[in-house]
C-alpha cells in the first residue's frame, strides 16, 4: 500500500510539473503585451516631455510640465496590472533610466541656463576692438 501511495505522489508531482506551467502561459503572454505596453508609452511620454523641458520659457512652464510628467507617468504605470514592470526585460529597464536621466538632465540644464543667462551684449560696437584700444600709436 506504501508504494502504490508513492507512485500516486510521484505521478501527480511529475503532472503537476509538467501540466500546470502550460496552463499559465496565456497570462505571461499578457503580462508580456502589458510589459511592452508599459514600456513603449513610458518612452514616449518620456521623449515627449523631454523635448518640451529644452524649449520651456521660464521655470514655472518647467516646473509644471515636470509635474504634470509626473501625473502622467503615474496614470500609466495604474493602467496597466500590478508588478507588470518585474516583466520587462533588463535592456528595457536600462533604456528607461536612460530616458529618465535625459529627461532630469534636460530639466537641470534648462532650469540652470533660465537662472543664469547668458549676458550678451545688445550692440557688436560696444565690445571693445583691439585697433580701439589706448595703447596704440595712431598710424
Amino acid at each position: 500500500m506504501r508504494r502504490i501511495l508513492d507512485k500516486i505522489v510521484i505521478v501527480a508531482t511529475v503532472w503537476c510539473v509538467a501540466f500546470l506551467p502550460s496552463c499559465r502561459s496565456s497570462d505571461k503572454s499578457d503580462n508580456n503585451a502589458d510589459a511592452d505596453r508599459l514600456f513603449s508609452e513610458t518612452c514616449r511620454l518620456t521623449k515627449l516631455y523631454t523635448d518640451s523641458m529644452k524649449n520651456a520659457p521660464d521655470s514655472a512652464i518647467l516646473n509644471s510640465l515636470m509635474e504634470r510628467f509626473d501625473a502622467r507617468l503615474t496614470d500609466i504605470n495604474f493602467s496597466v496590472k500590478a508588478e507588470t514592470d518585474y516583466n520587462l526585460t533588463e535592456g528595457r529597464n536600462d533604456t528607461i533610466a536612460s530616458l529618465i536621466d535625459s529627461l532630469r538632465h534636460a530639466y537641470d540644464s534648462r532650469l540652470y541656463r533660465l537662472a543664469h543667462p547668458i549676458n550678451e551684449p545688445a550692440d557688436s560696437a560696444a565690445i571693445p576692438s583691439s585697433r580701439n584700444s589706448g595703447n596704440q600709436t595712431p598710424d
